[in-house]
């Protein structure tokens, strides 16, 4: 290593030749054939914005015995004219220059559904291309879903009537979804396209999210309440999974300090407001715990 660290050792890799040097950040991993399918993808997904666009109806893709891949539909086909900019055929600049593409608008498209499970199962997709990692769409569409249910709620009294605070994750227990966007320019974080960071897909999902979705509520008020009911279920389900976590770890606490076994607890989790009555005996203790405030006052027979 050179202990002279100047401008001229810096190295700017240009066009492609990044992309030969770190394949990894542009399609994957090398070795495991990962970056190859991406490579097949890129051309796949030519011909899929080809029939977003209404001009293609017919997409094949072949695997030949020579191990090589072709790619057909029935679209406008590639432009082969020569690029002026570039000086070489359009063709050419679409598959080997990078961030080469037309530009447009966004779309959002949005399928829901809740189940009796608990599981919480979202799908995106860009222009039809899965991001495993979410993204800017998957934050969008969740926000929009804590937001909504909760102004609705609000809205038919549900909150004071269950005296539960609901959480973006009671929301979502048992929620199937599929959230597509379609946008010329996407922003990905990486060249394999996991997860989308075009901060304006953020809002355009969640301002459609909140209009169509209230408005779903409102327009059908029985399946607004069986949503809202599974939600106000997950949140008491979870305020009471936290009460026993708090109990067992209270308990744990008074073994470790040796107090014996027929400690009767109280509610409060805070011992300053806690009050403890020591009391002679296992009958004196009963009359006690009989008469005593569940929710700040302990007993604890000495015999």
């Amino acid at each position: 290593m050179s202990h002279n660290y100047t401008s001229s050792s810096i190295k700017v890799l240009r066009g492609l030749e990044a992309v030969k040097k770190r394949p990894g950040m542009y399609i994957g991993d090398t070795d495991d054939g990962t970056g190859l399918h991406h490579m097949i993808f890129e051309v796949v997904d030519n011909s899929i914005d080809e029939a977003l666009a209404g001009f293609c109806k017919s997409i094949k893709v072949t695997i030949h015995d020579d191990r090589s891949i072709s790619v057909e539909d029935d679209g406008r086909g590639i432009p082969v004219d020569i690029h002026e900019e570039e000086g070489v055929s359009a063709a050419e600049v679409i598959m080997t220059v990078l961030h080469a593409g037309e530009k447009d608008k966004i779309s959002v498209e949005i399928a829901l559904q809740w189940n009796d499970g608990f599981q919480e199962n979202i799908y995106c997709f860009t222009n039809n291309i899965p991001q495993k990692d979410g993204g800017s769409h998957l934050i969008g569409f969740r926000s929009a879903i804590t937001r909504t249910l909760n102004s609705y709620m609000d809205r038919e009294g549900y909150n004071k009537k269950s005296k539960v605070i609901t959480t973006g994750e009671d929301a979502r227990e048992g929620l199937v979804a599929i959230v597509s966007v379609k946008i010329s320019d996407p922003k990905f974080s990486s060249q394999t396209k996991d997860k989308l960071v075009s901060s304006e897909v953020k809002t355009a999902v969640e301002s459609l999210m909140n209009e169509k979705f209230f408005s779903f509520l409102l327009e059908n008020p029985k399946d607004a309440k069986t949503i809202v009911n599974k939600v106000l279920d997950a949140a008491r389900v979870r305020e009471a999974a936290k009460k026993i976590r708090e109990m067992t770890r209270k308990k744990s606490a008074l073994e470790i300090v040796g107090l014996p076994g027929k400690l009767a607890s109280c509610q409060e989790t805070n011992p300053s407001l806690c009050e403890l009555y020591l009391v002679e005996g296992d009958s004196a203790g009963g009359s006690a715990k009989q008469g005593r405030n569940r929710k700040n006052q302990a007993i604890l027979p000495l015999k």
